[in-house]
């Protein structure tokens, strides 16, 4: 897998943290329902939150792993893995690849095959089904499944630290085997993050080749 789709996957599922909240309520039982709001609060409140991640794609034994970091405030998101870029401003998103000094630049499609933070608000609401799958004194796990059998991956799979309302680990098992998965290692909340933080700064970045597709 090259950077571009590496990138294009974490952009999958990063915005998981985005829109777990959104899930249609009537799949929950009373239980989840309590543990998924209170995980959902405490990443989307109004204050700053970073965090550390590991970041691997498996497929055929083969295993590549990435370190990153992650800045989340509300809807908008920034993050740095293996030494690219992802801006999300709650309207464009902003796509650096290090190596190739390029960027591109394109608003969330909702009608796209790929999960966007617009759009996986509204996948949640209809187009996932729900399951259980472990529940423990400090940890709960669940499965989701897409309604739509054309999407590139089988299910997701969350696990949430109940004891500090966290996602401990997503996992995406892809239809052709590629396992992606993130791994959060450490939180850092109430952090004082700006606008400015989420948006791509050209300045810092001289002679950056942009590709617009908006």
């Amino acid at each position: 897998m090259n950077r571009i789709n590496l990138i294009r996957t974490a952009i999958v599922i990063l915005t998981l943290l985005l829109g777990i909240h959104a899930i249609a309520q009537e799949q929950f039982t009373p239980e989840s329902k309590i543990i998924i709001a209170k995980v959902a609060e405490n990443l989307t409140s109004n204050v700053g939150i970073s965090a550390t991640f590991t970041a691997s794609i498996s497929k055929n034994n083969n295993i590549t792993k990435f370190n990153g970091e992650l800045w989340l405030k509300n809807q908008k998101y920034h993050y740095m893995l293996n030494g690219n870029e992802v801006w999300f401003d709650g309207k464009e998103i902003w796509n650096y690849i290090t190596e190739e000094n390029e960027a591109t630049v394109s608003v969330p499609d909702e009608n796209s095959n790929e999960i966007s933070p617009v759009s996986i608000i509204t996948m949640y609401e209809n187009g996932f089904k729900f399951k259980e799958i472990e529940k423990t004194a400090e940890s709960y796990t669940v499965n989701l499944y897409p309604e739509d059998l054309t999407k590139p991956y089988k299910h997701i799979q969350l696990t949430l630290n109940t004891l500090k309302n966290e996602i401990k680990k997503i996992e995406s098992y892809g239809n052709d085997g590629t396992v992606f998965t993130i791994t959060f290692l450490q939180y850092k909340k109430g952090l004082n993050l700006t606008d400015s933080n989420f948006v791509f700064n050209k300045a810092k970045y001289p002679k950056v080749q942009i590709t617009d597709l908006r």
